[in-house]
């Protein structure tokens, strides 16, 4: 939540082996502007459900993770590049 308060207009969001809950990362799908993400180490998200509201998301790099099922790619209008590891 820190993040979306401090940086409401953030277009490159990289986390690497974080903590972070499932909760908190659903606060990143309040960062409307976001169109880079990488996701690396972060085993406990199980679910990318929330980034689905996204639409100006570009490129998705998820490596390493605790995830139980992927969203449906097709709800990013603009998405160019997805790695997934």
């Amino acid at each position: 939540a820190l993040i979306v308060q401090r940086f409401p207009r953030l277009k490159t969001l990289e986390i690497t082996n974080s903590r972070m809950t499932q909760p908190a990362f659903e606060e990143i799908a309040k960062l409307t502007r976001l169109q880079h993400l990488s996701l690396v180490g972060c085993h406990q998200v199980t679910s990318l459900d929330s980034l689905t509201q996204l639409q100006s998301l570009k490129h998705i790099r998820i490596h390493s993770f605790g995830l139980t099922a992927l969203p449906s790619f097709d709800s990013f209008p603009l998405l160019e590049k997805i790695e997934i590891s």
